[in-house]
């Protein structure tokens, strides 16, 4: 699949595994937009049981409104078959703690922070996604 990217988020696709980066301040504009564009990937090349790797190492919501349109879509992501997310975070405790109240009641999805890629992958390699047949999007935008 060719990737979405623009100046606020990055989109891939493989081997049931979808791969984002997230960067910049969004409203709920460019929540809205993310969204469609990630309710579409799923639709189209995501399956039964999949896992979402997401950087929000640049990213903030700036608004409810945008965080509750997120909210929903990510609720719409778990009806849809996401069952393992591995999130890459800066320690920064902040940011870590709003992601877990984020994500806590995810109850059919096994959730990871990692510190970096390179432990992201490494997660969900040992749930047992081919992560090699991932092409590494978040290192090559670096």
């Amino acid at each position: 699949m060719i990737p979405i990217d623009n100046q606020y988020f990055f989109i891939s696709a493989k081997e049931n595994v979808l791969t984002v980066r997230m960067m910049q301040g969004w409203d709920l504009t460019i929540t809205k937009q993310f969204c469609q564009a990630l309710d579409t990937l799923v639709g189209e090349y995501c399956a039964n049981s999949w896992a979402l790797m997401a950087d929000l190492s640049h990213w903030c919501l700036t608004s409810e409104d945008a965080y509750m349109h997120f909210a929903q879509s990510h609720k719409g992501c778990i009806r849809q078959g996401l069952r393992y997310q591995v999130v890459i975070l800066p320690r920064s405790s902040l940011k870590r703690w709003r992601i877990k109240s984020f994500i806590k009641d995810d109850y059919l999805v096994k959730s990871y922070l990692a510190d970096n890629e390179q432990e992201a992958f490494n997660w969900l390699a040992g749930q047992g996604f081919n992560v090699r047949a991932v092409q590494p999007p978040l290192l090559l935008k670096s």
